[in-house]
């Protein structure tokens, strides 16, 4: 397996180790970034694991606003208005109630 490359890591060594009473097998990997990383070889042949970490740092930045309380809100609109399966359904987008488009 040295030498074969899974997403942005390139394998350059493999050996075994115990953690926890398991015997596993893990991979000393080199990520594009430059960064040496060891990954557990069942994550890396199943596709869990493509890169040390970076891939995660490059993905394009979103509002930040995912865990308050103002986007718990705005979804409890959304469910209220387009689910019909919600119960106020009826009350708010059964009535003709919509979210306004900027939203």
């Amino acid at each position: 397996m040295i030498g074969v490359k899974y997403g942005k890591l390139t394998v350059l060594e493999e050996y075994r180790e115990v953690k926890s009473g398991r015997n596993r097998i893990y991979l000393k990997c080199k990520c594009e970034c430059g960064t040496v990383t060891s990954v557990v070889k069942d994550k890396i042949r199943s596709g869990h694991t493509k890169s040390c970490g970076c891939l995660r740092k490059e993905k394009k930045p979103t509002h930040g606003m995912r865990w308050t309380r103002f986007y718990k809100i705005w979804q409890g609109i959304k469910e209220r208005c387009h689910n019909e399966n919600n119960q106020a359904y009826k009350d708010y987008g059964g009535r003709g109630i919509k979210v306004c488009e900027r939203w």
